[in-house]
């Protein structure tokens, strides 16, 4: 008979331990202990589970709606991070990848100081393939805008003709 209550014990321990696993990882957490917390404390991490804030920013639009937008739209106040997600000009930060805002707009600010930097003089053809290389890893990463890698693209494409 004891043993039919340990077996029953352990397989409510097993649900609870899911069901707050599941919960904290669907909420956009990382769910790593949660299934042991929920083994262990049962309907108290079940509670504390259910009460976290959801991470996920997930919006919900009418059927008729084929796209869904992944933040703000461009008439609202936003910021966009290194990663390209639009994110809205309270949060300080990224919505997706969790970088500050302050940190991103220092890595721009750093990212104009070298866009800056390449002189105009005298380039030679392996010298231009690799500022271009840079700046075209500094468009992917968010850094620069298409205007500023277009900018250096010509300005270096026209000091290697200088040669």
């Amino acid at each position: 008979m004891w043993l039919l209550g340990i077996l029953i014990y352990l397989a409510q321990a097993a649900l609870f331990g899911y069901a707050c696993r599941s919960i904290v990882e669907n909420k956009g957490y990382d769910a790593g202990s949660w299934f042991w917390l929920g083994f262990f404390f049962g309907i108290f991490a079940l509670l504390v589970a259910l009460s976290k804030p959801d991470q996920n920013y997930a919006y919900v639009y009418p059927a008729e709606s084929s796209t869904v937008p992944s933040g703000p739209s461009d008439d609202e106040d936003s910021w966009t991070c290194s990663c390209g997600r639009k994110n809205y000009a309270y949060s300080n930060a990224c919505a997706k990848c969790g970088k500050l805002k302050t940190q991103v707009e220092q890595e721009r600010q750093a990212a104009s100081r070298k866009v800056t930097t390449v002189s105009e003089e005298k380039l030679e053809e392996s010298q231009v393939i690799q500022y271009l290389k840079e700046y075209k890893e500094l468009l992917d990463n968010g850094a620069i805008s298409q205007a500023e890698f277009d900018k250096k693209k010509n300005e270096l494409l026209a000091s290697e003709a200088k040669v």
